[in-house]
């Protein structure tokens, strides 16, 4: 009787040991050929000053946005985005115990559909 119950536990064995080895693989690749229609700019303005707020929404508010209205992007293509506002207390060796300036970045993102204006603009932006 022991050794019936044996042969049928390796039996059982023998058979799960089977199907933990089972297995697919599928392996694809695809490809799409299209004609874009559309191209995300990501523009970043940086500066760094003691008078934060004025010389970076200057740059970033009136010269940036202005300059993409120029070009006759529409205001539902630009997004004002990240603001990120730090404080700079110098150089390595050189710091200071309190903020000597303040680095302000802000991103803009820009969609353009003509990509006519893609190459003019970039040659404006050079802030």
């Amino acid at each position: 009787m022991r050794s019936f119950v044996f042969f049928l536990c390796c039996i059982g064995c023998s058979a799960l040991v089977a199907e933990e080895q089972r297995f697919i693989t599928v392996t694809a690749a695809g490809e799409v050929k299209v004609t874009p229609d559309e191209v995300l700019l990501g523009l970043d303005v940086r500066t760094r000053e003691k008078d934060l707020w004025k010389q970076n929404e200057k740059r970033c508010g009136v010269t940036v946005i202005k300059l993409l209205s120029d070009h006759m992007v529409p205001k539902a293509n630009v997004k004002l985005d990240d603001l990120d506002v730090s404080p700079y207390y110098g150089e390595y060796g050189e710091r200071q115990a309190s903020p000597i300036a303040y680095n302000y970045s802000r991103s803009i993102l820009v969609r353009l559909t003509d990509f006519d204006k893609i190459e003019p603009l970039f040659r404006c932006i050079r802030c």
